[in-house]
C-alpha cells in the first residue's frame, strides 16, 4: 500500500529559511574574502554539527512529551532546522573552498577585491616575499629573488622563474608569460610553475591558447608525466579528465602530483554536486598520494615552498572534512527510521548526500520502486524542490523490512538499503523524571499505547521476564530504581487475548 506524505518540519523550515539564507550568504562572502588568511567553512561545519547534536537531544525529549509537530513549530524546532541546513551549507562550502583558487572566487572575478585583500590581509606585497624552491635550485632562486628586481639577460631556469614571478607580481603579464614559457621549456617538472603559468594564460589569452601551448609541450616531452598531467587539466569534460588521470596514475604510480590532481577532480563538483562515490574515490587517490610522498614522489615536483605547503594543507583539510562529516556519510549513506503511532506508521528516509533528486522505497519488496514524491520545501543551494524524506500510512502488524534507494545529484542510483522493523499491537515509551536532590535512585514515567485501536489492560515488570503488575491507566511511574540500565517487560490483554511480551530499555 502506498504511504501518504508527512512533513511536520515544513513550517519550521519556512520560518528559518530567510534568516538562514541571509546569514549563510554574508558569512560565505566574508569567508571567501579572508580565504588567503584562513578557511572558515570547516570550522563552521564542526560548530554546526555540534550544535545540531546538542539541539537534537533536547528536541527528542520534548517531542516525546509534546508531539513532533508542536516541537517542530517551537524555537527548538527552528534551531534544529537551522543547524541541519547549516551542516549541508558548510559541508558544500568546505568542498568548494578546497577546490577554488587560494585567493578566493571573488578576488578572481571582481576587479579591486584582490587589491583590497592585499591591503586588509597584508598578502602579496612585494616580490621579495617570494620564497625559494624545495628542489635542487632552491638556493639559487632564493638568492636571485632577494634583489627585488628583474634579472637582465636571463640564461638559467632559475633566472627565468624569478623574472616570471617578478613580472607577475608587478602586473606585467606579457613578460611574465614569456618568462614562464622559457622556464618550462628548460625545467618542465615543476607542477606549481605550470599552475601559475596556466592561470596567467587562461586569464589573459584564454584556455584555447593555453591548450595549444601544451599540445606543443606534449610533442616535445611525450613521456613526461607532469606535462601530461597539466594537459589533462585543460580538458573540458570532467569524466574525460578523471579517466585520463586514472590511466596516467597507473602508468606513473610514483608521481604524487598525479594522484593529488585526481583527488581534486573528484572533489570538484560535477553535474549536480559531489557524491559519496566521489568521496571514496578521492580518499583512495589521497592514500596513493601519501604513499608516493613517503617514497619521495611529491617534493621534487614543487619549486615554491608555499605551493607545497598548500598541497599538504589541502590534504589535511580533506582529512578534517572526512572526520567531521563525510566519514559518517560514506559509512552510512542513507539514514532510515520507522515511527509506530496508533493506526499509523511513519517512515523517515534521508540520504546524507547533497542535492539528491529522488527517493524510492518499498515494504517487504527488495526492489524499491515507490517514489516518495516532491515536497514544497526547496533546496537552499539549488532552489529546486526537494524529495519528500517522510511518508506515512497504515500497515499490518508483524515484522517488516523497509527497502530504499535514491538518485544522487549526478543522476546515478544508489545501492538498495534495508531496515527491519516490527509493527506491534501495543507500545511503551519511557522518560526519566526528577528525583530528590542527593538521591542516587532513578525514576521513570512509562506510557503505554494501543497501536491497533483495541482496549488493553497492560501488564509489566522491571528486570523480570514475567510481568506481574497490571494497569488500565496509560501511564505508570517507576520509582526508586537502582543506578544503571534496566529493562521493562510488558504485554497487553484485550478480550481475553494476550499479545507477545515486549522489552524496553530504561536509561536516563
Amino acid at each position: 500500500m502506498r504511504l501518504a506524505n508527512l512533513g511536520p518540519a515544513k513550517s519550521s523550515l519556512r520560518h528559518i529559511v530567510t534568516p538562514w539564507s541571509i546569514t549563510t550568504s554574508v558569512v560565505g562572502f566574508f569567508g571567501d574574502f579572508i580565504k588567503p588568511w584562513i578557511s572558515i567553512p570547516p570550522l563552521l561545519l564542526i560548530v554546526s554539527s555540534v550544535g545540531f547534536v546538542a539541539v537534537l537531544i533536547l528536541f527528542r525529549k520534548r517531542a516525546k512529551a509534546e508531539g513532533l509537530e508542536k516541537t517542530f513549530n517551537s524555537k527548538l524546532g527552528g534551531f534544529l532546522s537551522y543547524f541541519a541546513l547549516s551542516i549541508g551549507a558548510w559541508a558544500t562550502l568546505t568542498v568548494i573552498f578546497a577546490v577554488t583558487p587560494p585567493q578566493g572566487v571573488a578576488a578572481t572575478v571582481i576587479p579591486g577585491i584582490a587589491d583590497l585583500q592585499k591591503e586588509v590581509l597584508k598578502i602579496g606585497k612585494d616580490v621579495g616575499e617570494i620564497k625559494g624552491s624545495v628542489g635542487r635550485i632552491e638556493e639559487k632562486i632564493d638568492q636571485l629573488s632577494k634583489g627585488g628586481t628583474v634579472i637582465p639577460n636571463p640564461q638559467t631556469p632559475e633566472e627565468y622563474y624569478v623574472n616570471a614571478r617578478f613580472y607577475e607580481v608587478k602586473g606585467n603579464t606579457g613578460e611574465a608569460v614569456k618568462a614562464y614559457e622559457k622556464f618550462l621549456e628548460m625545467a618542465p617538472n615543476f607542477v606549481d610553475a605550470h599552475l601559475a603559468y596556466q592561470t596567467l594564460m587562461n586569464n589573459t589569452q584564454g584556455i584555447e591558447a593555453t591548450r595549444q601551448v601544451y599540445t606543443s609541450l606534449q610533442g616535445k616531452y611525450p613521456d613526461n608525466p607532469v606535462i601530461s598531467l597539466m594537459s589533462i587539466r585543460l580538458l573540458p569534460d570532467r569524466n574525460e579528465r578523471i579517466a585520463k588521470l586514472k590511466t596516467l596514475s597507473e602508468k606513473h604510480p610514483q608521481s604524487g602530483p598525479v594522484f593529488y590532481e585526481l583527488a581534486q577532480e573528484y572533489l570538484r563538483p560535477g553535474p549536480g554536486n559531489i557524491t559519496i562515490d566521489d568521496m571514496k574515490q578521492a580518499k583512495q587517490a589521497f592514500d596513493q598520494f601519501k604513499k608516493a610522498d613517503e617514497k619521495g614522489g611529491v617534493k621534487p615536483f614543487y619549486i615554491d615552498k608555499k605551493a607545497l605547503e598548500a598541497v599538504y594543507n589541502k590534504k589535511e583539510e580533506y582529512d578534517k572534512m572526512v572526520a567531521a562529516f563525510y566519514g559518517s556519510m560514506t559509512e552510512k549513506p542513507l539514514i532510515m527510521s520507522v515511527e509506530i503511532l496508533p493506526n499509523l506508521v511513519g517512515l523517515n528516509i534521508a540520504p546524507q548526500e547533497m542535492n539528491y533528486q529522488r527517493i524510492y522505497y518499498s515494504i517487504d519488496d527488495p526492489n524499491p520502486t515507490i517514489d516518495t514524491g516532491i515536497s514544497v520545501v526547496k533546496n537552499p543551494a539549488t532552489g529546486a524542490p526537494m524529495p519528500n524524506t517522510q511518508v506515512s500510512g497504515k500497515l499490518a502488524s508483524g515484522k517488516h523490512i523497509l527497502y530504499a534507494k535514491y538518485v544522487n545529484a549526478q543522476g546515478k542510483e544508489s545501492a538498495v538499503f534495508s531496515h527491519p522493523f516490527e509493527v506491534t499491537p501495543i507500545l511503551a515509551h519511557s522518560s526519566s523524571i526528577p528525583g530528590e536532590l542527593g538521591s542516587t535512585t532513578q525514576n521513570f514515567s512509562v506510557i503505554f499505547q494501543s497501536i491497533d485501536g483495541k482496549d488493553y489492560e497492560f501488564f509489566y515488570s522491571v528486570d523480570q521476564p514475567l510481568p506481574d503488575k497490571k494497569t488500565k491507566e496509560p501511564e505508570v511511574a517507576l520509582e526508586g530504581l537502582s543506578p544503571g540500565e534496566h529493562e521493562l517487560y510488558y504485554y497487553g490483554q484485550s478480550g481475553g487475548q494476550k499479545t507477545e511480551i515486549y522489552r524496553l530499555k530504561l536509561t536516563q
